[in-house]
């Protein structure tokens, strides 16, 4: 038995109890096709859905295939990239947070304490960055110690 389900939005969750409904798409009619694409509308749970899918010969195409690997690659090659940098920041704030505690220094000494800290931290530590990715690190570094200069007093 299913429960009625009456909401016009063109998105959210259903709620209804759907154990006797089929959830596969019925009444599916080909709208238009393009050398890639194939559009279609469809039926499911009583609403009309808009389909969008790529055509079979192009999604088993060699080429499609080769594509969709290299981008799959550069995606897992950003995260790995961002996952070292935010290792490489994590480890350098609490090297900069030790360089700069040592009370009975100046402020100014203090910051030029820090930026050399960033800067051994960057070229020392930051292990399989690139030097854009290093840069990056920096940035970063040198907006906690300009934080941290805020709260210093001279």
């Amino acid at each position: 038995m299913m429960t009625e389900y009456n909401d016009s939005s063109e998105s959210g969750f259903l709620t209804g109890a759907f154990e006797d409904v089929s959830q596969v798409f019925t009444d599916v009619e080909v709208i238009a096709t393009s050398e890639v694409n194939v559009v279609a509308k469809a039926k499911r749970y009583g609403r009309w859905w808009l389909l969008k899918g790529l055509r079979a010969e192009v999604a088993a195409a060699a080429d499609y295939q080769q594509r969709q690997e290299a981008k799959k690659a550069e995606m897992l090659r950003r995260e790995q990239s961002q996952q070292r940098m935010s290792v490489a920041f994590m480890a350098g704030v609490d090297s900069l947070r030790k360089s700069v505690s040592e009370s009975g220094i100046g402020a100014q000494e203090r910051y030029d304490r820090g930026v050399h800290t960033i800067e051994q931290h960057v070229e020392n530590r930051a292990y399989g960055l690139t030097d854009e990715e290093k840069n990056e690190v920096r940035v970063c570094l040198l907006s906690v110690l300009e934080t941290m200069k805020k709260g210093w007093q001279d």
